[in-house]
């Protein structure tokens, strides 16, 4: 049976270049395409795709949101990124989609079609180099100082769990029926006493501390 496939991506000459490659596979079946992510659930709803190639983003759309979207809708539907970023954050932002993979955009066709059949299996896809770093300064913090977790408050793990699992400071503020500025000023005090700078740091703590559990879609 055929992968089927949709693409999602913001410019025509890239989105037919990528549909001319897969329908040379013949494993592969490019069912649906758009350049708007905002379309794209209600095309992966009429198509029923097993895997939605995404451009990271994409201008005027929320490329994260709609990845979280399809993958709560849809389940059937793998999503892979198509990213011209494959740092720490991006692969932070991958896992808090819910999406299966990640693949640069520089990656050479054989690296492109092997990461569709990857996820299309009930594999993740993560570039190698990124996930090196992501995994390099996971182990790097992990060695830190194991106390400081007992040094935050109650209300200060709460709105650590909630920031690593990709909530805004108004989404916090909403599930715990607190101010966005009360939000932001527990994030700055857990934030000081963790010694935390950045978001993947913030995620990495909450990783390592099993505040929350690293979980890629599968």
């Amino acid at each position: 049976m055929r992968t089927r496939i949709l693409l999602i991506h913001s410019f025509r000459l890239f989105r037919e270049g990528l549909k001319s490659l897969l329908e040379n596979e013949s494993d592969f079946c490019v069912v649906a395409e758009t350049a708007d992510a905002r379309e794209s659930l209600s095309l992966a709803d009429q198509h029923q795709p097993d895997v939605v190639v995404l451009e990271a983003n994409m201008a005027g759309s929320n490329s994260i949101d709609a990845a979280r979207e399809l993958v709560r809708s849809i389940p059937s539907a793998r999503v892979l990124f198509l990213s011209a970023i494959s740092d720490e954050e991006a692969v932070v932002d991958c896992m808090h989609s819910g999406a299966a993979g990640l693949l640069p955009s520089e990656s050479t066709v054989q690296e492109f079609t092997a990461a569709v059949r990857q996820i299309a299996n009930g594999e993740t896809y993560l570039p190698p180099a990124a996930l090196s770093r992501f995994v390099d300064g996971w182990r790097v913090r992990s060695g830190k100082d194991t106390q400081r977790t007992t040094e935050l408050t109650r209300r200060e793990r709460e709105i650590l769990k909630l920031l690593a699992e990709g909530h805004s400071v108004r989404a916090c503020a909403a599930l715990l029926s607190v101010s966005p500025k009360t939000v932001e000023a527990h994030k700055f005090n857990l934030m000081r006493k963790l010694n935390i700078h950045n978001k993947a740091q913030l995620v990495h703590y909450a990783f390592q501390k099993k505040i929350v559990r690293l979980s890629l879609a599968s």
